[in-house]
């Protein structure tokens, strides 16, 4: 199903019974937001189920006072307002805009950092674009979707950098499906993974008895991929004396098997990647540089995740439809929470990771959609601060202050502990308080001591 505008815009439920008689709200929200207008809980959990909103706005009337308890059993993590003390006209003309309501609703955006992409769709960026498998709203990466596009269907090679996980195989294995060589292998190579006293083997195959254990003739890469693609993989990690003889290959568009003589046409097109700056291993003399002026006939760089965060709800939403098949499972996607924590995080390990996260939530999940509790340890840390601001509204500011000061407090203790092996005398030192103060503090935080440390 193909994802519109309108899908990527933030999802309000309005929950009023007197939606028809007090029509200003609702027309107002509809001017920036998509709204769904139900009259009671009921109707709002059926929403709730197949179309997830961000955040739900509800009439303060008594008769609704139990769709909060109905909505909050559901799911605990969806904020939650009151609104219908007003009367519905002051939400008219210009009244929404001034509002102590719209207010809630920009700080709820920012607080997931939904704005990011409601900027890009207002400015007419943020359409979503395929190549090859590799999806994006970046405008960065859509130019080199169409710098690629043009150059598919030569014969040029091409040199695809970025770091680890961004995708370079996926956009290797779109040109080749955008080229006149698709009918033909692809066939990916990685130059890293492969011990270097087998990949010349692999590359170019051998013939019987060139070395002990050579008991047949072994087609290489270079001969099997026929009129398709090389994708090689990681080049930057490829020996110099394997870097000399493909090379020759490339320049003479021949090569033969290792302990022959015959000599074979080379007719596929190679496609290079690489998570290092060859040119900067050109200087360390670890690459050829005539190999690299070779390879570098069109130049592509993949920018990190961390620098497209716009592309995280798209393949958090891709990523979550297709372990839903894989796995036999119906979630409706995650929970604002999850968003906002996946989101903020820095991705070093770049899509991969995000996909890896997704595919151990989906897996752990026994909720309609994935919750913080179900994501990787390493995104567990800062739970119990963000669930926090789902009692914003509900407990008093002094109370959530507090709540989250004792979270905080928490995770410095127990990073100062595990920094010292749980020497109370060294933690306590390095936290600037006594040893007394730490085993309190300890205490009233319920910070259990490792069984036998007591130093």
């Amino acid at each position: 199903m193909k994802t519109t505008e309108q899908d990527l815009l933030l999802h309000i439920l309005l929950v009023d019974p007197y939606k028809e008689k007090r029509p200003a709200l609702a027309l107002a929200l509809h001017e920036q937001y998509r709204v769904t207008v139900v009259a009671n809980g009921e109707e709002g959990i059926q929403v709730l189920k197949h179309d997830p909103p961000a955040l739900i706005i509800i009439d303060a009337g008594e008769r609704n006072m139990a769709d909060l308890s109905l909505f909050d059993e559901y799911d605990q993590q969806l904020p939650l307002t009151l609104v219908g003390q007003h009367p519905d006209d002051e939400y008219a003309e210009d009244g929404f805009k001034h509002s102590a309501l719209k207010a809630w609703i920009e700080h709820t955006i920012n607080a997931r950092q939904i704005h990011k992409r409601v900027a890009n769709l207002a400015s007419g960026e943020g359409r979503i674009q395929e190549f090859g498998g590799f999806v994006t709203c970046n405008a960065d990466v859509i130019n080199t979707f169409r710098i690629l596009r043009r150059v598919a269907e030569t014969d040029v090679s091409i040199l695809i950098t970025g770091e680890s996980g961004t995708g370079k195989e996926l956009i290797a294995r779109g040109i080749h499906e955008y080229s006149g060589r698709k009918a033909q292998p692809f066939v990916a190579i990685n130059c890293a993974a492969i011990p270097e006293h087998l990949l010349e083997t692999e590359l170019f195959g051998y013939e019987k008895g060139a070395f002990t254990g050579a008991v047949s003739v072994k087609v290489g890469k270079l001969e099997y991929a026929a009129g398709g693609t090389v994708f090689l993989d990681e080049i930057g990690d490829m020996p110099l004396l394997t870097q000399a003889k493909m090379l020759r290959a490339l320049q003479e568009r021949t090569f033969e098997r290792v302990g022959g003589n015959q000599v074979n046409a080379f007719r596929a097109r190679v496609l290079a990647a690489t998570n290092k700056n060859l040119h900067q291993e050109v200087q360390n003399k670890t690459f050829r540089d005539d190999l690299l002026y070779r390879l570098n006939t069109v130049h592509v760089h993949l920018p990190p995740l961390r620098e497209r965060r716009e592309d995280i709800p798209i393949l958090i939403d891709r990523f979550v439809k297709t372990f839903n098949q894989h796995y036999h499972k119906q979630l409706l996607g995650v929970s604002p929470w999850v968003a906002n924590t996946l989101q903020k995080h820095d991705w070093p390990g770049n899509v991969r990771e995000l996909l890896n996260a997704i595919q151990h939530a989906i897996l752990l999940a026994d909720s309609p959609r994935i919750e913080l509790k179900d994501l990787p340890a390493q995104f567990q840390h800062g739970m119990k601060a963000t669930i926090l601001l789902d009692k914003l509204g509900i407990l008093p500011l002094g109370e959530l202050v507090e709540q989250a000061k004792a979270d905080l407090e928490r995770q410095i203790i127990l990073s100062a502990l595990d920094k010292f092996n749980y020497s109370k005398l060294r933690s306590a030192y390095y936290l600037g308080i006594n040893r007394k103060t730490l085993y309190r503090k300890m205490k009233a935080l319920d910070i259990q001591d490792r069984e036998g440390e007591n130093g």
